[in-house]
């Protein structure tokens, strides 16, 4: 997207990191945007910012939150996920974090803002590996390297690889 703008006119970048020419024209709007206010702050109040990011028109929508969960929520219960699927309507880029809760300490501790439409983004590092064994339908078992430190059953999924998707790359 970047070389499309002449590389500094035309889009308008909500939050963005270091590395970027900060004289750049994209930068002449201040989009940034403050979704919690305090202790009361809710999900409904993200939920309202993410429809003030669409109402103006920017091109990447960088959101740096997420709340602590005690049950699971599907997506079509998610305003995160909800308010997300409609700025990708709109055009507009979602890269969120995942959180960095711990997964050891809760069942409910899990990466969030992981719909498919949502580019996740997680900031760690980790000095060990969990080896794994997965164990095919037929028998077959692969061993490989995980990043899931615990054990796991999961049956009647399948296997998917990622090139055969006919969607179009970012």
């Amino acid at each position: 997207m970047w070389p499309t703008t002449s590389y500094d006119a035309g889009a308008i970048i909500g939050v963005v990191d270091s590395g970027i020419w900060l004289e750049s024209e994209s930068f002449n709007d201040d989009a940034l945007y403050k979704a919690l206010h305090g202790e009361f702050s809710s999900i409904v109040d993200i939920f309202a910012t993410i429809d003030a990011v669409i109402a103006d028109g920017v091109d990447i929508l960088l959101m740096s939150v997420g709340l602590v969960r005690h049950q699971p929520v599907d997506y079509f219960n998610d305003l995160i996920a909800i308010g997300s699927l409609k700025a990708i309507e709109k055009g507009i880029f979602v890269v969120a974090a995942a959180g960095n809760n711990d997964l050891l300490t809760s069942p409910f501790n899990r990466a969030q803002n992981v719909a498919p439409w949502i580019t996740t983004v997680e900031a760690a590092t980790i000095d060990r590996i969990f080896e794994t064994v997965l164990k095919l339908k037929n028998g077959n078992t692969v061993k490989e390297i995980s990043y899931f430190p615990l054990s796991i059953f999961i049956s009647n999924t399948s296997l998917y690889f990622g090139r055969s998707s006919e969607a179009e790359s970012i």
